[in-house]
């Protein structure tokens, strides 16, 4: 995968992030004890991972963060890339915790940029900038992998939570950028009468293009009464049921997925 310089492609929410007028609690701050030309690329590729995520958001070095290297090859330039994943639910809690609303903002997880994903790239040997998943911090971003594009890499799918709902991005690399092409909803309302899961299956071609078409099938989610207790330490147990909801079709002009339905 090669570029000049990185982008990725997002959409922002306007989530209700921890924010108070309040003058923050003092606390020590530990300063990160590397710089800028502090990628060695001698070290084992998972802890330049965690230097760069330190580093390119400037975490204090005492702040417990979640970082996970997760490796494929994520374009056909035959080199191994990977996506990391960084969680700063400790910041999200002490940014939060002196806020009269902490009860709820617990509950929903703490929703906001305090997951990020940072994609190393092989090819060049680098690290890209961490870019934000608003979601709740109580749940670390999931990484899987599928054939869309290509038989030969992979395209990156993110799952992440908010509240009592479950999303999965899909993300296409090409040219040096990275595209979210693709958003589903895996379930939402949990427990609730409106309760609605769904599934996907990619189809082995496409229709109209060269990427495979994506179908979406009316879903159960089988452990509802689990999540309603826990929502963020349960994994979500999805059963597929034979009732389509929507065929999506890659579309190139677009760079992304639509539907006629």
């Amino acid at each position: 995968m090669k570029y000049s310089a990185f982008i990725l492609i997002v959409s922002f929410f306007a989530f209700g992030a921890c924010k108070s007028n309040k003058t923050p609690e003092k606390e020590t701050v530990v300063e990160p004890q590397f710089g800028e030309d502090s990628d060695d690329p001698n070290l084992p590729l998972d802890e330049r991972a965690q230097k760069q995520a330190y580093f390119k958001l400037g975490i204090p070095s005492n702040e417990k963060c979640d970082i996970q290297l997760h490796q494929a090859y994520l374009n056909d330039d035959n080199l191994s890339d990977a996506i990391v994943t960084i969680n700063r639910l400790s910041f999200a809690e002490f940014r939060c915790k002196n806020l009269k609303n902490y009860e709820i903002l617990n509950r929903d997880g703490f929703v906001g940029n305090y997951n990020y994903i940072m994609i190393y790239d092989g090819a060049t040997n680098k690290f890209s900038i961490p870019v934000p998943i608003p979601s709740s911090a109580k749940k670390v971003l999931n990484v899987d992998f599928e054939y869309i594009f290509s038989e030969s890499y992979t395209t990156p799918v993110i799952t992440y939570r908010i509240k009592d709902a479950e999303f999965k991005n899909f993300y296409r690399l090409s040219d040096g950028v990275m595209d979210k092409v693709f958003k589903m909803k895996s379930y939402e309302d949990v427990g609730k009468k409106t309760e609605k899961a769904y599934s996907y299956e990619i189809q082995k071609d496409g229709m109209f293009s060269f990427a495979k078409d994506i179908k979406v099938f009316d879903a159960t989610l089988t452990n509802s009464q689990e999540i309603s207790n826990d929502w963020f330490g349960a994994k979500a147990q999805i059963k597929p049921t034979k009732t389509l909801d929507k065929v999506w079709y890659f579309d190139p002009k677009r760079n992304g997925y639509v539907t006629p339905n």
